[in-house]
């Protein structure tokens, strides 16, 4: 899949210093603004070529707002945050882990494309099971991780499928439909830190 790329040092007139919730808010506003609802599952590259430093207020506020919003939208477009300098990142780590979330993190030429996905942050045991099994097998059903892992009853098949609806509205899994049936796959394999 072709990713939809938005310079964020852009859409903030050139600072290369993102703070604060009124400057989160403004991003949050214009990333909506610039991305339209594609038919097809398709990774948006939030890009931080150029910023040195954001802070949690500024991420919670925009970046992260905006990845909850298209999530509580059910939406096809799922947020990777690329080409982080080392202060966002940590920034970014920080408030990922207290609020035990999770998101992908790559670089990004374009030229090259995506390079060196990596999932940051932090997921509760279970969804970190689960988000590991999918990666191994694409295109899996909830039915289909319950009988690898043991788990015959219909109780454990539903905890299969409770881990895997938390993890795609954290925008890490795309479910994918085919009448009743719900497979998943994760937004490309990734190198867990």
């Amino acid at each position: 899949m072709q990713p939809i790329h938005l310079l964020v040092r852009e859409l903030m007139d050139g600072a290369d210093v993102l703070f604060g919730v009124p400057m989160g808010r403004q991003c949050f506003a214009k990333l909506l603004e610039r991305t339209a609802e594609p038919l097809q599952p398709s990774v948006v590259l939030l890009d931080f070529e150029g910023v040195v430093s954001a802070t949690v207020s500024f991420l919670r506020e925009g970046p992260l707002a905006y990845r909850q919003h298209l999530r509580g939208q059910s939406s096809n477009l799922y947020p990777v945050f690329a080409n982080l300098a080392p202060a966002v990142t940590d920034s970014l780590t920080d408030y990922l882990v207290a609020s035990r979330d999770a998101v992908f993190t790559c670089e990004f030429v374009p030229s090259r494309g995506v390079m060196g996905p990596t999932l940051i942050g932090q997921l509760e045991p279970k969804q970190k099971l689960t988000f590991d099994a999918v990666g191994a097998v694409p295109d899996v059903t909830a039915a289909e991780l319950a009988r690898k892992a043991g788990d015959e009853d219909d109780v454990r098949v539903t905890a299969w499928n409770n881990r895997l609806a938390a993890l795609v509205q954290k925008g890490l899994l795309i479910e994918m439909r085919t009448g009743r049936k719900k497979t998943f796959r994760t937004i490309f394999a990734v190198e867990a830190s």
